[in-house]
């Protein structure tokens, strides 16, 4: 970590860092009936993760699919179940201290079938989440329809949906490292979405995407910072509405180079909080990818992000919040396939050494650089 060449004051506790222990794993099968053309398919996956805080959380999720024709069209429908336990730092006994038991149920159902020159997909999604053995099931339509044009090479697309969004202690320390003990969890429920877009190809070997979505969330999840002595951070909920764009562009020159360009847009305006904490308003990617040869891969990128509003003690103009210098990366990727399945990569990270903050209080490191050997099974 670095001090110096920054404008922020930094306060780095000795000792004040976060370590995690994950393990997990997953299995799971597919196969197809005998009548009909009907796929079915299963999958079990779980994990536990704990600090040096003595928290932890156990998961498992199990999953279950059918998807075949159905008269003209075709139909998926999939059953999952998550449930989760958080073990929590209060009180302290050891048969004490277990958190909210999240036990959430999706039930999905698509219907596809095709509507003039309209292909359409219409169903519905059953949520039903328990905490502490009260339930209350949400249920949400689906309707999506998509124009191809007549040379089939764009596509216009919109929709409704909605969705009960999971939130855990995996997701809220991914999420931000630096979180304060016994952080509270909720899930987010997207109340309602309403979506549009377009993709395609524009010419040989250049394809683009654009969505334009509209959102209500109850619940929406943000990071407030400095909750405490030792300048962590905790989550916060509020009900909030989002605005959000995206789009990219990608080229492909024969087989050795491809060129890609993605932003991402997003303006929460949260209810009752003064400002959207901690969430970036703008995400851009660039990459160049080079392959002189089928087993090696040298990817450039330059990622860019801004818009990361903070609070901090109001000041003598009565400012009680601030928004982040933006900043960039500039990372080189290197991949060899030694064989199938036995890969040899290397990461620079950060090569022009920027110094930045993402969350506030918590510099960035300098260069990284990161080798190993993946191995594929």
């Amino acid at each position: 970590l670095f001090g110096k060449d920054t404008l922020d004051p930094l306060f780095l506790p000795i000792d004040d860092h976060q370590i995690f222990r994950k393990w997990g794993g997953q299995s799971g099968f597919r196969t197809s009936l005998r009548k009909g053309g009907w796929w079915v398919g299963g999958k079990i996956s779980g994990y536990t993760i704990s600090d040096q805080w003595g928290q932890n959380e156990r998961n498992i999720r199990l999953s279950a699919d059918l998807e075949g024709k159905l008269g003209i069209g075709s139909n998926k429908l999939a059953l999952v179940v998550d449930q989760t336990r958080f073990q929590d730092l209060i009180p302290e006994p050891p048969d004490g201290g277990v958190g909210e038991l999240w036990h959430v149920v999706w039930l999905n159902d698509r219907m596809r079938f095709q509507l003039r020159r309209w292909e359409m997909a219409a169903g519905f999604q059953l949520v039903v989440p328990r905490t502490d053995e009260v339930s209350k099931p949400e249920l949400f339509p689906h309707i999506e329809g998509a124009l191809p044009s007549l040379n089939h090479k764009h596509r216009v697309f919109m929709g409704i949906t909605g969705d009960v969004e999971r939130v855990s202690f995996d997701d809220v320390t991914r999420l931000n490292p630096f979180l304060t003990p016994n952080p509270q969890l909720k899930n987010t429920i997207n109340r309602a979405e309403v979506f549009s877009g377009a993709r395609g190809q524009l010419g040989a070997g250049l394809h683009y995407r654009f969505r334009a979505s509209a959102r209500r969330l109850d619940d929406a999840l943000f990071i407030l910072n400095r909750v405490d002595s030792f300048n962590r951070m905790q989550p916060v909920y509020d009900a909030a509405t989002e605005w959000s764009v995206s789009g990219g562009l990608e080229q492909v020159w024969g087989r050795s180079w491809k060129f890609s360009s993605n932003f991402d847009y997003t303006r929460p305006k949260p209810d009752s909080l003064e400002q959207p904490w901690m969430t970036p308003t703008l995400k851009s990617t660039t990459a160049v990818q080079w392959s002189p040869t089928e087993k090696l891969t040298i990817r450039a990128e330059w990622a860019y992000l801004n818009g990361i509003f903070v609070s901090q003690v109001a000041d003598s103009l009565g400012f009680t919040y601030r928004q982040l210098s933006d900043f960039h990366n500039i990372n080189l990727h290197l991949t060899y396939q030694h064989r199938k399945g036995f890969d040899f990569f290397l990461r620079c990270g950060n090569l022009a050494s920027v110094h930045y903050f993402r969350w506030f209080g918590y510099p960035t490191f300098g260069t990284q650089l990161l080798g190993g050997v993946r191995r594929t099974l």
